[in-house]
């Protein structure tokens, strides 16, 4: 489905996200959106230091 240059990139996102907040991105606020999406979203929080969390609160996604 994805290349693997994609999933390395994923991955290493990931790792960014749990070390920069020292907890993995919730699957539960990434799974409504294309992995191509979340990766973005995933590196804009670390680039912001601000956790997904906020950017839901921020733009009304959670109820």
């Amino acid at each position: 489905m994805y290349d693997e240059q994609f999933k390395k990139e994923y991955q290493a996102a990931v790792c960014a996200y749990t070390k920069k907040f020292k907890e993995a991105p919730s699957r539960m606020l990434l799974r409504g959106m294309p992995a191509e999406d979340a990766l973005e979203l995933m590196k804009d929080c670390v680039k912001d230091n601000e956790p997904l969390e906020k950017f839901y609160l921020d733009n009304h996604y959670l109820s």
